[in-house]
């Protein structure tokens, strides 16, 4: 978006403007890396597969799309969030009315958002410690362990940061989930 469409954004009471712009891009780089990183799981085991038909193995192949799995699930957080992506069970929210679900909206997203810096804490703090000790798997590749860590790391900060957006200037409206509340 150019300076120029956030300030008229912004004009228009788009609330959060700069900050919340960014945070949604960097939920939209997670995203296509996490889409990326299907496509890649899927080639992967598209080659591997064809492969072993014609005598070839492909050594690692399935421990590099258990790392990818890993990058599509974490990078793909913080978007899945603000396309209301989680399943929630809205049927309490409803029956308390707009007020008392609103309250109880922002207490389930102040409590995510603990537990979500809780985990990037404990994250960070292993990944750190893999660097240091030189942890790798224990698979043919021999992977530092602190690689797909540290992807974790920014996923759960990615949807921490997305969390804040949504504490501080409210859920973006209208919220496009991808179904019906359950």
């Amino acid at each position: 978006m150019a300076r120029t469409e956030l300030a008229e954004e912004q004009a228009r009471g788009f609330r959060g403007g700069a900050v919340r712009l960014l945070v949604s891009r960097l939920g939209d780089l997670g995203m296509l890396l996490s889409g990326a990183s299907i496509v890649l799981i899927m080639l992967l085991i598209m080659v591997a597969t064809v492969g072993r038909l014609v005598g070839f193995t492909l050594s690692g192949a399935n421990e590099v799309s258990r790392y990818l799995l890993v990058v599509s699930i974490y990078l793909g957080l913080a978007y899945t969030l603000r396309e209301d992506g989680f399943v929630r069970v809205r049927a309490l929210e409803d029956r308390l009315g707009s007020a008392t679900g609103r309250i109880l909206q922002i207490f389930v997203t102040l409590l995510s958002l603990v537990y979500s810096g809780i985990l990037s804490w404990f994250l960070w703090g292993l990944a750190l410690e893999s660097l240091e000790f030189g942890a790798q798997s224990i698979g043919v590749l021999g992977v530092p362990l602190y690689i797909p860590q540290m992807v974790m790391v920014v996923g759960v900060v990615l949807l921490s940061l997305e969390l804040v957006v949504e504490v501080v200037f409210g859920a973006p409206e209208p919220r496009t989930g991808a179904g019906p509340p359950v």
